[in-house]
Order: C-alpha cells, then sequence, then structure tokens
C-alpha cells in the first residue's frame, strides 16, 4: 500500500492509473476507522481495479464550538487497517494542501441542507461539499462509497453529482452495526460505559417511529401534521426518559428532499441526531414506500 500526503504526489499518482486504464473506487473518510469504514473499503474492492482511501478530518465542517480539535484521530492504526484491507493507496493530506488559502468559493447547498443536520450545523454540508468536491477533482475516481448512516451526506453529494456533471457513480453502503444494534461511529469512542448502553436509546426510538408508521399505512397513506406531531412527542418522551440523553432532531421526511411530508405511502427516511451527554450521535432507516 502506498501513502501520499501532497495533492501533486497525488495527481502525478492517478494519472498513472488513469494511463493504465485502471478503474478507481474511492473511500472518503475522516479517519478513526471503524468496521462501517472497512465495508466500504470491501465494497471497493469488489468492483475496482484500485481502491484509494483519503483521511483527512475537514475543518470546513465543523462549527466553532463542535470537536474539531478533540476529534479522534489515529493515523498509524488507520493504515494498518488500510493495509489489512487490501486498500492501494491512502491519501491523508495536512489541512494546508487542501485548504492552501483562505476560502473564498464554497458550495452552498440548498433545500436538501436545509432540514435535519442542516438545521443545527448551517454551515456543515457546505464545507463538506466543498472539500468533496476537491477530492473527487484529484482522485478523479470512477466509483465513490458512502455509508447509509450519513444520509443526508449521501443524498446531497448524489445531488452535487448531478447538478455539476461529475463524472463519478456513487454507491451507498448499509449502515454497519454492533451487535446491539448501535451504528458504528467514529464519535462512540466518546462514550462512557454506561453511556455505551443509554446510546441504545438512539435505534430504538427509529424501530419505535418506523412500526408506529407500518401500523398508520394499514388504514392511511397521509399523515396529518397533528398526527405527525403526536407520533414525534411519543418517540421524543422516550428520549427524554433517558438521564443523558436530550433530541437534536427526530423526523419522518421524503427520500426525494428530506422534507417533511404527509404522504407516507412513499419512500421515507426517519432521521434521528440524539446527544448522550456531550457526544452527538446519527442514524437513520429506510423505509421503502
Amino acid at each position: 500500500m502506498e501513502t501520499i500526503d501532497t495533492r501533486i504526489a497525488l495527481q502525478n499518482k492517478i494519472h498513472q492509473l488513469k494511463q493504465q486504464n485502471k478503474s478507481i473506487g474511492f473511500v472518503p473518510t475522516m479517519g478513526f476507522l471503524h468496521d462501517g469504514h472497512l465495508s466500504l473499503m470491501d465494497e471497493a474492492r469488489k468492483i475496482c481495479d484500485e481502491v484509494v482511501v483519503s483521511i483527512f478530518v475537514n475543518p470546513l465542517q465543523f462549527g466553532p464550538n463542535e470537536d474539531f480539535s478533540s476529534y479522534p484521530r489515529a493515523l498509524e492504526r488507520d493504515l494498518e487497517l488500510c493495509t489489512a484491507r487490501g486498500v492501494d493507496l491512502v491519501f491523508a493530506p495536512q489541512a494546508e494542501e487542501l485548504i492552501p488559502q483562505e476560502t473564498l468559493v464554497v458550495l452552498n447547498v440548498n433545500q436538501l441542507g436545509s432540514n435535519l443536520c442542516g438545521k443545527s450545523r448551517p454551515n456543515h454540508f457546505q464545507g463538506m461539499c466543498t472539500i468533496v468536491n476537491k477530492l473527487f477533482n484529484l482522485v478523479q475516481p470512477d466509483y465513490a462509497f458512502f455509508g447509509q448512516k450519513d444520509i443526508q451526506q449521501f443524498k446531497i453529494i448524489e445531488r452535487m453529482v448531478n447538478d455539476l456533471f461529475i463524472p463519478v457513480k456513487l454507491k451507498m453502503v448499509k449502515t454497519i452495526r454492533a451487535s446491539d444494534g448501535l451504528a458504528l461511529s467514529s464519535r462512540n469512542k466518546y462514550l462512557s460505559p454506561e453511556q455505551r448502553q443509554q446510546a441504545l436509546i438512539v435505534p430504538q426510538v427509529i424501530e419505535f417511529i418506523i412500526n408506529q408508521i407500518v401500523e398508520l399505512r394499514k388504514s392511511q397513506s397521509q399523515l396529518t401534521q397533528e398526527q405527525y406531531d403526536t407520533l414525534l412527542n411519543q418517540a421524543k418522551e422516550m428520549v427524554t426518559r433517558i438521564a443523558d440523553a436530550h433530541v437534536d432532531y427526530l423526523e419522518i421526511v421524503s427520500s426525494d428532499n428530506l422534507q417533511y411530508t404527509e404522504n407516507i405511502a412513499q419512500e421515507l427516511i426517519i432521521a434521528a441526531a440524539i446527544f448522550i451527554g456531550s457526544t452527538r450521535l446519527i442514524d437513520n432507516h429506510i423505509l421503502a414506500s
């Protein structure tokens, strides 16, 4: 496995691969890798000649009061995991390589970024798209792989690729979970043993909403605002019973635009962001039509 930390070295390597007609599968990450990331590498390995992984904690997607400085980093461990997974190339740049000067041109995200995580993290998706677009330009992948856990991120990148005619095919890989159902996340490291048990409320409350929607679908295809509020209030009450937990958001949205919808017969996304202590965990479920 080769490790590269500069743009120029990366571009030279990608040029070589393109001359050899190698297909490139790309897995962008912020490091501190877990089985969820590794599953993306496995999917890339199945269909691509070369697997490229980036490890970059993107400062542009963190707000002023968020955990950029304390975000877990373990580069040597990550490189060992990538090697064991058969990754061909890791791009692990310093911030000045991708952000060499003040960023004056950014990618704005409208409707898809206004709800869910976009409400409490107003510049998050702008920063994410700006760096992912740079990485796409540098790596020039044929395929790029993302996890379902970050469903809003995937939907926004999907729209960015379509709107800007970026020649890459996107693959969304199902969320990898611990045996008790908690979605794997680099931020799980922050949880104490007691909080780790409390964190199970996240998949549990999503399961509760799924079951309620499935039951409602038996008799109706539309959900009134009153029914919507009642259902979500019941779910939020489940969270308030957990000592260290509080809700950032719990929502039922259209899979198309990530906005509130009365039409529960269509494909829906049940999405949650819940704080366990100071650790913010996200999760979701795609409920087919």
